[in-house]
């Protein structure tokens, strides 16, 4: 909502529902404010906030809707992130046959694998080997850091 909304709501006394107070952000739930019940507002550039003789609550006027749908809605679905971690394996299991595959930035998906006394790089989304090198630890570096760079989204 907007600052003008807000002062709307409270000069008729209506509710608003909330997410993150901005003094902690653990709640992790939506909170209806009923502005015919609350004193002393003061309304920031960003925010508002109000006393309620033992508490101070502040919330951004962002994270403010007009009803509790838009609110579970903001709550559940905004800012979602999606944490990936590149497999790490070491030399010596790569060695015996472990292989490498994930997913880069793009949603391109790469495979390091060892065949045939080679270290090989390959795009599955077209079966193409895009990189080779000879079947040593310090080419498995070398093949690795590269792995890292894709992942990372350097296509």
């Amino acid at each position: 909502m907007t600052k003008q909304e807000i002062e709307k709501a409270i000069k008729n006394g209506e509710s608003v529902w909330v997410v993150f107070n901005q003094y902690s952000y653990e709640n992790d739930t939506a909170k209806e404010i009923e502005f015919s019940k609350v004193e002393n507002i003061n309304l920031c550039d960003n925010y508002f906030q109000y006393f309620d003789n033992k508490n101070l609550y502040g919330y951004f006027y962002e994270r403010t809707f007009k009803t509790e749908d838009e609110a579970e809605h903001y709550l559940h679905h905004a800012n979602v992130e999606r944490f990936e971690t590149l497999t790490f394996v070491t030399w010596e299991e790569f060695k015996n046959g472990k292989s490498v595959e994930f997913v880069s930035k793009y949603g391109r998906t790469y495979l390091l694998k060892k065949k045939y006394g080679e270290i090989l790089l390959i795009w599955i989304n077209v079966n193409n080997s895009i990189a080779s090198w000879d079947l040593t630890e310090a080419n498995f570096y070398k093949a690795y850091d590269e792995c890292v760079r894709l992942f990372r989204g350097g296509e």
